[in-house]
């Protein structure tokens, strides 16, 4: 709308694929989409969006809206404006080292139940949108890491500091080689 407004010629889309580029390209359809729903449109309009994203896609944008649930863990239904993206750092933290085992703890949320929930969610948007079953299928398995390793350095701290012995006995049979 400010690129209309103030009459902006030219504007760009881009995607980066920094950090490890392990994000599946086909995640980035929703933003490009949309860049070319607005460009095309004088006013946002999501119904319309929707069916472009269909026609021009072949998947079902809501399924793919879907995949921001990953990086909303701690903002309580909000959206991600701030771009925070807890499944990174949770996926690729030490949980011996606990770097961010603080925002776990001081969240409160259940992060095996968030991720077992957004698993499930996961194998429907397979079954909604055929055409990307592949792209949701890695993000089902991302849910099912992060269902067991989220919080996975807090419950051993946790274990340790009560001493409680066969509880980290569990964890390191069961849960670390899972």
């Amino acid at each position: 709308q400010t690129c209309k407004k103030c009459q902006t010629k030219e504007v760009l889309c881009t995607a980066w694929m920094d950090n490890g580029a392990e994000t599946p390209v086909d995640a980035v359809w929703p933003g490009v989409a949309l860049f070319a729903h607005l460009g095309f449109h004088l006013e946002y309009n999501e119904k319309v969006l929707e069916e472009e994203f269909k026609e021009c896609v072949g998947g079902n944008l809501k399924d793919f809206m879907a995949l921001d649930a990953f990086d909303s863990l701690f903002l309580n239904g909000k959206a991600n404006q701030e771009a925070q993206n807890p499944s990174k750092y949770l996926l690729y933290q030490d949980p011996m080292a606990g770097t961010f085992d603080r925002e776990v703890v001081e969240s409160g949320v259940d992060t095996g139940a968030y991720h077992e929930k957004l698993k499930k969610m996961m194998e429907s948007c397979q079954e909604n949108s055929p055409e990307y079953a592949a792209l949701f299928a890695y993000y089902e398995k991302l849910a099912a890491v992060l269902a067991d390793k989220a919080d996975l350095g807090v419950r051993i701290k946790t274990s340790y500091d009560k001493n409680q012995k066969l509880a980290l006995k569990e964890i390191c049979e069961k849960g670390i080689p899972e």
